[in-house]
């Protein structure tokens, strides 16, 4: 095997493009790591949602929603501190699709501590919209 081979199969395990291809820069684990199991995996299939050559936004936006419930069933406030708050800032306004900065926005809040079932409800609105409006699909 090639270096360069190489060199791609570990960028495929390490660092893969549809989570680190979004248009602020910034890779989905700096974020996703900070907020807890659930609310990063709600934002890791949101933010790969439409990016990911092998699955389908719908089922990415329903991934998000189902750890969205779970963690409005088991809510942990993970605090992220304020170095991650500026990157979100930077990711949310760099998004494109304002249904998907509308539940990043949102999951992140939650995480923050802010009163997180009020931030949760909207996250489900905002993904169920997208899973909705945006494919025509009933969530």
């Amino acid at each position: 095997m090639t270096d360069t081979l190489v060199h791609s199969a570990r960028d495929a395990v390490n660092h893969p493009s549809h989570y680190n291809e979004h248009e602020s820069g910034v890779e989905a684990i700096d974020i996703c790591e900070h907020l807890g199991f659930n609310l990063g995996n709600a934002m890791k299939y949101i933010w790969r949602a439409g990016r990911k050559s092998t699955s389908h936004p719908i089922e990415d936006a329903q991934k998000a929603l189902w750890y969205v419930r779970r963690a409005r069933m088991n809510y942990i406030s993970p605090r992220p501190d304020q170095s991650v708050h500026a990157v979100m800032r930077r990711v949310i306004a760099a998004e494109p699709n304002e249904r998907i900065a509308h539940a990043m926005r949102a999951i992140f809040v939650a995480a923050c501590g802010a009163p997180a079932d009020t931030h949760l409800y909207t996250a489900e609105s905002a993904i169920k919209h997208i899973i909705w409006q945006d494919h025509g699909v009933s969530p």
